[in-house]
């Protein structure tokens, strides 16, 4: 967001701003939090979502390279084309 409550009213009473003004412009900001705010939080929903679906990752075993493509090849009875 570019303009936070406490920015707006410091310009206000910098520019002597009236008061009804400064309600205004502190409506707005409200207005514009409230928008602010389900986007982020269906955000944050989502990437709590993701974290819960990815945890058993986490105690999924690490597995090793053994073999080359070629020789998984090989074993299937099929060659690998070469690539010039």
């Amino acid at each position: 967001m570019p303009f936070v409550g406490f920015d707006w009213i410091a310009m206000g009473i910098e520019k002597n701003i009236s008061v009804e003004s400064m309600e205004k412009l502190l409506a707005m900001r409200r207005e514009l939090k409230a928008e602010w705010i389900v986007p982020i939080s269906n955000a944050l929903e989502s990437i709590k979502m993701d974290i819960k679906r990815l945890e058993p990752l986490k105690k999924a075993p690490m597995y090793e390279k053994t073999s080359r493509v070629e020789e998984v090849y090989s074993r299937w009875g099929g060659q690998r084309e070469s690539n010039p």
